[in-house]
């Protein structure tokens, strides 16, 4: 008994283990969808703030000629602070509660505390025939932070009144 020998004995435990967990996900799930998407979660900012940061509305159309979505969401923000990067997921559905899909849209842009920010996305995406329902929910965003860097811009071209008390033009 060499090292090969135990270095495939110890080979065949690791495939053997990896084996039984995905026997026991498998026997555990509902479904192959429950298998294949992950369950929806939510930022800590998001867990910590989803009673001041909300969606207060949601509008989404497919256009069935050239596959592309639109999509309008107006974000509250009754929070004390301004936030952005603001992460919208929705989950889709046929007539019968089957579901069909998810969509994921992000926003940099910022909503001021105490007021809505209405944002629209039109992307190009596969969306089939039976969607009839979505479940959106804001899952992440984050405080929104004052910029490092400020571009003060000065007066553009030339002052008339420069160098006027030193004897220029």
């Amino acid at each position: 008994m060499n090292g090969k020998f135990w270095g495939n004995v110890a080979l065949c435990a690791v495939v053997l283990a990896g084996g039984m967990v995905a026997v026991s996900k498998i026997s555990a799930s509902s479904g192959i969808i429950e298998l294949l998407v992950p369950p929806v979660q939510l930022s800590e900012f998001m867990q910590e703030n989803k009673d001041t940061i909300e969606l207060g509305g949601v509008r989404i159309r497919v256009r069935e000629n050239d596959n592309l979505v639109d999509a309008v969401f107006a974000v509250d923000n009754r929070g004390e602070q301004d936030i952005r990067g603001i992460e919208i997921l929705c989950s889709f559905y046929d007539a019968d509660g089957t579901y069909q899909g998810r969509s994921k849209w992000a926003t940099h842009d910022t909503v001021t505390a105490g007021n809505r920010g209405v944002f629209s996305f039109t992307t190009e995406q596969y969306m089939g025939k039976a969607v009839v329902s979505s479940d959106c929910q804001i899952t992440g965003a984050e405080i929104a932070k004052a910029p490092l860097i400020t571009v003060h811009r000065g007066t553009v071209g030339h002052d008339t009144d420069a160098g006027a008390d030193a004897g220029g033009h």
